[in-house]
């Protein structure tokens, strides 16, 4: 959910897509527009995997002088590329972090909330999103610049992800 300081509540579509072409909504992989569609829900923009996964133990949300990469030298026990061929398992009750897609350049003005879809429910995973120099999982502040990350752990099945 992205909202706007002064209003509470969500975006419309249309104005997710305005912050895309705006550039504070970028992609580290282009996407083309059928996919930009189906990542565009009527108020929140669907993120997509890019990698590497990286298999942790400790791992925390960042310092407010702390980027999630280096958190990752600390708590990553080994990471391995992800690609839309060859989905790679990952195991039950262990936690994961991989990077996003999608980075921010989000307005003063604007900040996000993150919420896992039903989807992440049905299937028993916990789902936390993470940003650099903040201690706070799923809240996107104000005029945040930088990358996402997901934090994930499968709490009953052996997933398997791909990219995208």
């Amino acid at each position: 959910m992205l909202s706007t300081h002064d209003i509470k509540g969500v975006l419309p579509s249309q104005l997710i897509r305005r912050l895309i072409q705006k550039g504070h909504i970028k992609f580290t992989n282009p996407i083309n527009e059928e996919q930009l569609k189906q990542q565009i829900q009527p108020a929140t923009l669907d993120t997509r995997l890019l990698g590497p996964i990286h298999r942790v133990n400790g791992f925390h949300a960042p310092e407010r002088n702390e980027t999630v990469e280096q958190v990752l030298k600390n708590s990553s026990i080994y990471k391995f590329n992800i690609n839309e061929d060859r989905p790679h398992p990952v195991e039950r009750g262990i936690s994961y972090v991989v990077e996003l897609n999608e980075t921010l350049s989000l307005p003063s003005d604007i900040s996000a909330e993150v919420d896992t879809k039903s989807t992440g429910g049905r299937n028993f995973l916990r789902c936390r999103v993470v940003t650099d120099n903040n201690p706070r999982h799923n809240i996107i502040p104000n005029g945040y610049e930088g990358k996402l990350f997901l934090e994930f752990t499968s709490l009953a099945f052996l997933e398997r992800f791909r990219a995208g």
